[in-house]
């Protein structure tokens, strides 16, 4: 889990006593790899602090098709959003790779909220996440397959906690093409690329071996080169 000077997410918006407080008053949860988290359409009746590993969260289209909505990591808070919309789980959300968290009840949540003098923050937090969610979807949806490919590994490795090595990309090249919306020929051919200019390694499994040359082809125009 993040030290107080690696504070992300839902835990660097309130005060270090709150988070404190939420998980004391919450109970341990542990999932595994690929575990289904929440349920779409499911009732609502607790939150989850994220205290270490990665989650995925989205939903089905009415097509069928699936769209990634976001990632999370350690630091931010699952479940949120049905709080303040009704108390229905609005999204699917999986484990990426082993994680704990805190599940806190609603009613203990809101009343920790209320009482520490931050809910009106975390109301704007969950409005201003969901409009970066949505923008989020249609600029990816919008950019060429290498770039969005890069992009989400960039995100991807930002998100590991010190327990999780961020080299290690936790998605086989079906599931990337699935939650990418791309054919899984294309991804292994990208894929492919990537390792042939040493960007990712040429094991079996997504590993990051140059984040600088990542980092290029998921945001050029930046122009800047980040190791993480």
């Amino acid at each position: 889990m993040p030290d107080d000077q690696e504070r992300r997410g839902f835990r660097a918006l309130i005060p270090e006593r709150t988070w404190s407080k939420l998980r004391e008053l919450g109970f341990g949860r542990k999932f595994s790899k690929g575990e289904p988290i929440f349920v779409r359409g499911a009732p609502a009746t607790s939150v989850l602090l994220l205290t270490s590993g990665r989650v995925e969260v989205g939903c089905h289209t009415e097509d069928g098709d699936y769209r990634l909505i976001a990632l999370r990591g350690a630091g931010d808070v699952i479940g949120e959003v049905a709080f303040e919309v009704g108390g229905v789980r609005t999204a699917d959300v999986f484990a990426l790779e082993a994680c704990t968290a805190s599940a806190v009840p609603s009613g203990t949540f809101e009343r920790v909220l209320v009482e520490d003098g931050v809910h009106r923050e975390v109301s704007r937090y969950v409005a201003t996440k969901l409009q970066r969610a949505g923008h989020d979807s249609v600029d990816m949806l919008s950019l060429p397959p290498l770039r969005r490919i890069a992009r989400l590994m960039v995100q991807m490795a930002e998100l590991a906690d010190p327990g999780h090595d961020p080299r290690f990309i936790p998605l086989s090249q079906t599931r990337l093409g699935q939650v990418l919306g791309l054919s899984r020929s294309l991804v292994a051919s990208l894929v492919a690329q990537l390792r042939h200019e040493g960007v990712l390694s040429t094991q079996r499994t997504l590993t990051i071996e140059r984040f600088d040359k990542l980092r290029l082809y998921a945001y050029p125009s930046r122009g800047d080169a980040h190791h993480f």
